[in-house]
């Protein structure tokens, strides 16, 4: 809705409020899993009217976010409020009230900001107004669809204009924003949030005075920590039939904004579920890369030579899972006989972790299969607590384009959603590349996991972090520099 409208909506003068998210250092002060009751509507003559908003993004650094119907909050993202408020009463009590549309464990604090002079439609990271002193307020967690409350008494003391931030790290989280029906509000003396008009399209603020009596009850279901995950989340402790599993799909040789740019389907995803910013590919050329996935290390390799060449005498993910009663398979295509040594057609060894492992062959001859085993495993339910899918080297975009590595996603990705493995929330799908290009290795990596909802994790990552996960989730100890690498997975909260 445009500022016009809304005052003509309103049928008043308002003046401005703002709330900016943004990616900055966080000090966590209360914690809210929100509530969603509803109250009168506010009386004539006391509310306000978003005027506008937006979110802007550091991976993005001149683009615009104006118009979507959700603000991203922590992990790269900053997101921008504005109200107008008239007529406050004296010592109002405040509450800030977030709807979610993500369960998230992000660690959020509000701040001032320092300027209310910006404009949605032309808000980027490089322009953004700063933030003033130290967080007024903050919380920790957020579950989907829920509202979040945050005491934020004292922010406003006048008529005028207000700025507020709202920043995040451990991750990323999303608001409803202007477009939505459950957008922000600031309510100033109520305990619960007032319901938005049936057809407003942003957040609205009521300013009614603070209670006289005994302050508003905490609602029973906010709690001082995130909530526990859902029956649909991932375990990170094997137990069976209910352990964890992750499945690596690596596509080759292009950077994040190359993916992002040719990959209408994967950015789909990333959109719907989970996406880093920050993961950093280890080295050229591609082998070293698959090492560090399959083994927490490079072990000194430096060229993509075959097994032959490079014995690695050491402990794969897949080992160790095996080695702790879990299950381990990688799925190779255009591979035509089981943890094959050398490269044919399409088949790159190269970009098969797996058969270098010498201690582990006879483990790799069992479980290193071509792809034609992958949609039986599908369908039963029986895809292996650690598995890996490698594209041959046109279908991961390392010798065809981008969308034919984007078509290959788009086949298999949803078989593998649609079977039971995914379906009982045990399993993850990370889509990773194992390398960028010259200078830029940040690469794009996507996780896909039914308890993540358009996530983005800000954070520098690692493939040596995809290797702890990898080895955590089977009760395995990280090995080599996967020992100290900061853990991916718990990174989304996984």
């Amino acid at each position: 809705m445009s500022s016009r409208q809304g005052f003509r909506r309103i049928g008043r003068a308002v003046a401005v409020l703002v709330a900016v998210v943004t990616a900055v250092a966080v000090v966590p002060l209360a914690v809210g899993r929100g509530v969603s009751s509803a109250v009168a509507e506010p009386a004539a003559g006391t509310g306000t009217v978003l005027i506008e908003d937006t979110y802007v993004v550091d991976f993005d650094r001149t683009g615009t976010r104006d118009g979507r119907s959700y603000l991203r909050v922590g992990a790269g993202a900053v997101a921008y409020l504005k109200f107008q408020v008239v007529d406050p009463p004296s010592e109002p009590r405040a509450i800030l009230w977030l709807h979610s549309s993500t369960r998230a464990t992000t660690e959020i604090s509000v701040y001032r900001v320092a300027s209310s002079d910006w404009s949605a439609n032309d808000l980027t990271w490089n322009n953004q107004p700063g933030l003033t002193g130290s967080p007024i307020a903050g919380f920790t967690g957020t579950n989907r669809d829920e509202w979040t409350p945050v005491d934020v008494s004292g922010l406003i003391t006048a008529a005028g204009t207000y700025s507020i931030g709202l920043t995040g790290v451990h991750g990323g989280a999303k608001f409803d924003a202007q477009e939505s029906t459950t957008a922000p509000l600031l309510d100033l003396g109520s305990s619960t949030p007032p319901p938005p008009e049936p057809t407003a399209t942003g957040p609205s603020l009521t300013t009614t005075p603070a209670p006289t009596a005994t302050p508003p009850p905490t609602p029973t279901s906010w709690s001082s920590t995130p909530p526990p995950p859902t029956a649909t989340t991932s375990s990170s402790t094997p137990s069976g039939a209910g352990a964890a599993k992750v499945m690596v799909i690596v596509d080759e040789n292009h950077t994040q904004a190359q993916a992002q740019a040719s990959m209408p389907y994967l950015v789909s995803l990333q959109n719907t579920f989970g996406v880093t910013s920050h993961h950093t590919a280890t080295t050229h050329p591609s082998l070293p890369n698959y090492l560090e996935i399959a083994g927490g290390s490079t072990f000194g390799v430096t060229d993509d030579a075959a097994p032959g060449s490079h014995p690695i005498a050491g402990v794969s993910v897949f080992g160790s899972a095996l080695a702790q009663g879990e299950s381990a398979r990688t799925y190779n295509e255009s591979m035509t006989t089981a943890c094959q040594q050398t490269s044919s057609g399409n088949y790159a060894v190269k970009h098969n972790p797996w058969a270098y492992f010498l201690d582990e062959r006879t483990e790799c001859q069992a479980n290193d299969l071509p792809l034609t085993s992958l949609p039986g495993d599908i369908t039963a339910g029986t895809l292996p607590n650690i598995g890996m899918i490698t594209p041959d080297l046109c279908n991961d975009g390392h010798d065809c384009s981008l969308g034919t590595a984007d078509a290959f996603l788009q086949t298999w990705m949803p078989r593998i959603m649609n079977g039971p493995d995914y379906q009982s929330g045990r399993l993850t799908v990370v889509v990773t590349f194992d390398e960028g290009v010259g200078t830029d290795q940040t690469i794009q990596t996507v996780v896909v996991n039914p308890a993540l909802h358009g996530v983005m994790v800000g954070a520098p990552l690692t493939h040596a972090g995809l290797s702890h996960w990898l080895y955590r989730i089977t009760g395995s100890a990280p090995r080599n520099d996967a020992a100290t690498a900061a853990d991916f997975g718990a990174a989304f909260g996984l």
